[in-house]
C-alpha cells in the first residue's frame, strides 16, 4: 500500500511539473494544483486507478463519476495512464477501460480513446509515449501508436499509426520517420501527411503542425513511376523524359493555373533543355513534391509496391517477432 502511495504520489508529482513546463498559461506548480481541471482530472483518475487495483471497484466508480460531472472529463478507473501526462483544457476527454495512454503525452479538449462498438475484452487504443493529441481527436478499437507521433485536430483514427507519423484530416498515408521512401495509403479515415522533426512532439506542443517533415520522398521515386504509368513520361533512347505539353496537360486537368504549371516545371528542368529526365527530378523533387503530388490528388501514393513494401513494415513494427 505505501508502494502504491508512493507511485501515485510521483506520477502527479510528474503531472504538475509537465503542465508548467509545456502549457505557457500555467505560471507555477501552485497554479496546475488549485486551478488546471486536466491536472486535477487526473489526479482523480489515479485515486480511482489504485482503488481499483486493490479491489474497490464501487469507490473507484464512484471517484469516476463525481470527477466526469465536476471536471468533464471520464476516465475509465481501469484504464493505465503513464506519469508526466497533460491535459489541456481538458473539456470533453473520454478513456476507456482497456486504454492505455504512455508517458509524457500532452492532449487537448475533446480528445477520445474509445472502442469501435459492443466487443467486450481489449478494445481500446494503446498511445505510445510522449504523442501529442490535438483537439476532439478519436482514436478507436485496439489499435497502437507509436511513440512521438502527432495526431492533428479532429483527426478520427481507425488504424495504426507508427512512431514518428503526423496524422490528420480524413484518407491515410503513412510514413515511418527515418525511412522517407517507405510509405503507402492503408485506408483508415486519418491523413498522415508526414513525420514529426521532433523527438518528443508531446513537449514541443505543436499543435499548428509546421514541424512536420513532408510525406513525400526524397528522391520521388514512386511520383516519376505513376507518372510513367500515366505516360507522362516519353521514352527516348530508353530513358523516360517529361515534356512542358505533357507536364502541363496533365495538371491542367486538376485546374492546376499555367502560371503554378510554369513555375513547377522550371524548378524541375534546371538545365532548361525543355524536358525533365529521371535525373531532374529526383534531384530537384524536394523543390516541389508537395504541390504536385497534392495536385495530382495523392493518387501516386497507390504504388502497388510502395503501399505492399509498407504494410509489410507496418507489421513488423507492430507485431514485433517474438513480442
Amino acid at each position: 500500500e505505501v508502494l502504491e502511495d508512493h507511485r501515485v504520489g510521483t506520477a502527479c508529482r510528474a503531472d504538475a511539473e509537465a503542465v508548467v513546463e509545456r502549457d505557457p498559461a500555467c505560471h507555477g506548480v501552485l497554479e496546475a494544483v488549485l486551478y488546471f481541471k486536466g491536472f486535477a482530472a487526473l489526479v482523480a483518475y489515479r485515486v480511482a486507478n489504485r482503488a481499483w487495483l486493490r479491489g474497490e471497484r464501487s469507490f473507484a466508480l464512484w471517484l469516476q463519476s463525481r470527477a466526469s460531472a465536476a471536471f468533464g472529463v471520464d476516465i475509465h478507473p481501469a484504464a493505465t495512464i503513464g506519469p508526466a501526462v497533460v491535459m489541456d483544457h481538458a473539456t470533453g476527454v473520454v478513456i476507456g477501460e482497456t486504454a492505455h495512454l504512455g508517458e509524457g503525452c500532452t492532449m487537448l479538449h475533446g480528445v477520445t480513446l474509445g472502442a469501435t462498438g459492443k466487443v467486450g475484452g481489449d478494445r481500446h487504443p494503446k498511445i505510445g509515449k510522449n504523442v501529442l493529441l490535438g483537439a476532439n481527436v478519436s482514436v478507436l478499437g485496439n489499435i497502437r501508436i507509436g511513440d512521438g507521433a502527432k495526431l492533428g485536430c479532429g483527426a478520427v483514427v481507425l488504424r495504426p499509426i507508427p512512431s514518428g507519423a503526423t496524422a490528420v484530416g480524413v484518407c491515410v498515408e503513412l510514413e515511418l520517420r527515418g525511412r522517407p521512401t517507405q510509405y503507402a495509403q492503408v485506408g483508415a479515415p486519418a491523413k498522415i501527411i508526414g513525420r514529426a522533426k521532433e523527438t518528443n512532439p508531446a513537449a514541443e506542443g505543436d499543435h499548428g503542425l509546421q514541424n512536420v517533415q513532408g510525406l513525400y520522398n526524397a528522391n520521388g521515386a514512386c511520383v516519376w513511376r505513376e507518372m510513367a504509368r500515366r505516360g507522362m513520361a516519353e521514352a527516348s533512347r530508353g530513358r523516360f523524359l517529361i515534356t512542358y505539353s505533357t507536364f502541363k496537360a496533365m495538371l491542367e486537368e486538376q485546374a492546376v493555373p499555367e502560371d503554378a504549371i510554369g513555375e513547377m516545371f522550371f524548378a524541375l528542368d534546371t538545365n532548361t533543355d525543355g524536358v525533365i529526365s529521371e535525373k531532374e527530378f529526383a534531384d530537384n523533387f524536394g523543390k516541389v513534391g508537395e504541390r504536385l503530388c497534392r495536385a495530382m490528388s495523392c493518387d501516386v501514393l497507390k504504388c502497388p509496391d510502395s503501399r505492399e513494401s509498407m504494410q509489410r513494415r507496418m507489421t513488423e513494427i507492430m507485431h514485433p517477432p517474438g513480442a
